[in-house]
């Protein structure tokens, strides 16, 4: 029984992974975006400052940002979304150097 679970699981697990990505309308890429950074960085929504979308010479779409991850840590980030409206990647930033 147990191992009928976890085989079910598994095939679950394997269809989510092979789902084609479904397009984003603009007006709600931000909000997908926090959602993401929500999840990854396990903050609140007050901790969290996003950007506008830009629409990048590719035709793609990206969303910088930055989150306080704790008292002393603020980390940069860019959600990507392809020229569809499908979100692609979070992705880490390079800290600014100060001076």
């Amino acid at each position: 029984m147990k191992w009928r679970a976890l085989m079910g699981t598994g095939v679950v697990a394997l269809t989510l992974c092979n789902s084609t990505a479904h397009a984003i309308k603009r007006a709600d890429m931000p909000g997908f975006c926090q959602g993401k950074v929500l999840a990854t960085y396990a903050v609140p929504a007050s901790r969290i400052k996003m950007g506008e979308v830009a629409k990048t010479t590719d035709g793609s779409y990206s969303i910088e940002g930055t989150v306080r991850a704790s008292r002393k840590r603020v980390e940069r980030f860019r959600c990507e979304f392809d020229a569809r409206g499908a979100f692609s990647a979070l992705r880490e930033l390079p800290r600014r150097s100060r001076g």
